[in-house]
């Protein structure tokens, strides 16, 4: 499925929309990249020849992009023709949101957590912002790829009867067309984080520990059921390094996870909280050199009271988050 996803070289970061539903100015562009088109394909080019017909890209349809006055048309909803402007769209978005509305928003009751002064936020937002241009990835990972947000055992149609051929997908309302790299994460149907069994790196198999034969027999045999979930994960980890070279370059991308969750860590840093926001800059701070181009000057500085006062804040919010999927498993 993922291969299929990649094999369409879209033109731009958005939504997927029908020709006739985008502004007229979106419907003269093309859908395609016609220099990335697959032409040893004969059979995908004709289906992409008929979609780029029917189909345009259009304003970006996530809905964390238009939460209450963020749907009004002072804010950049795209589409957007490369990655740099689709995060720094991001980025004006929250801090225009901010800027202009966030007294109306103050109120601290029904939180998760209580609010940081607004010069926090900005401050947090504007050192992204510099940082940016700086971390765009080589142009073969950033080509706008449509991608399923949630490829779990619930979204897929298989067959009836025989091999479990998967024949579609279902729930597509959250997908986008983003850049290659923020999009091409593990699924959730073959990530294994249950936590018994240690996932080692390379082509060695996860193994059961060695102390499985002092367990009880219960535990034993669930540690067998973590074993097969940690070998389906490493199996799917080896066939992209063996079958997809874009992808595997992606997943093995230095802060390449949070890459892919700065969108949403930006739009929800009022919202929710700026200690998330505030993580992935340390953590691109501490990648600089190995993720950044070469010779710039990373743009994103702390004091070191700064830094103790954030890892107290990342406890309580990590603290928080365990007690909420605890909760939620539970139901």
């Amino acid at each position: 499925l993922s291969n299929k996803f990649e094999c369409a070289p879209f033109s731009q970061t958005g939504s997927l929309y029908f020709r006739d539903d985008v502004p007229v100015d979106l419907r003269d562009r093309p859908l395609f990249r016609p220099d990335f088109l697959p032409g040893h394909n004969p059979e995908l080019l004709r289906k992409l020849d008929a979609a780029k017909e029917k189909y345009r890209i259009g304003p970006i349809a996530d809905r964390q992009w238009w939460r209450s006055e963020r749907a009004h048309m002072i804010y950049d909803h795209g589409p957007w023709p490369d990655m740099g402007s689709f995060l720094l769209a991001a980025v004006n978005s929250e801090h225009t949101w901010i800027t202009l509305h966030v007294s109306q928003h103050s109120s601290s009751r029904c939180r998760r957590f209580p609010f940081d002064n607004q010069a926090t936020h900005l401050e947090l937002l504007d050192m992204l912002a510099l940082a940016i241009p700086h971390i765009m990835p080589p142009h073969i990972l950033t080509i706008p790829t449509l991608w399923h947000a949630d490829l779990s055992h619930s979204n897929l149609l298989v067959a009836e009867e025989g091999p479990a051929e998967v024949r579609g997908q279902i729930d597509w309302q959250h997908s986008t067309i983003a850049p290659c790299c923020m999009q091409a994460t593990f699924p959730s149907l073959f990530t294994y984080d249950g936590g018994l069994i240690d996932i080692p790196n390379g082509r060695v198999p996860p193994k059961l520990p060695s102390h499985i034969s002092t367990l009880s027999s219960e535990q034993q045999e669930l540690h067998r059921v973590h074993l097969k979930l940690a070998m389906r994960h490493k199996v799917y980890e080896q066939k992209i390094v063996e079958e997809n070279e874009r992808r595997n370059i992606a997943c093995g991308m230095p802060f390449g996870a949070e890459l892919a969750l700065l969108p949403y860590r930006v739009l929800r840093s009022w919202s929710d909280s700026p200690v998330p926001l505030r993580q992935a800059l340390l953590d691109l701070r501490n990648v600089w050199d190995k993720f950044a181009h070469e010779d710039t000057q990373c743009p994103i500085h702390f004091t070191d009271d700064e830094v103790r006062n954030h890892e107290q804040e990342f406890q309580q919010y990590n603290k928080y988050q365990t007690s909420i999927t605890s909760l939620d498993d539970k139901i």
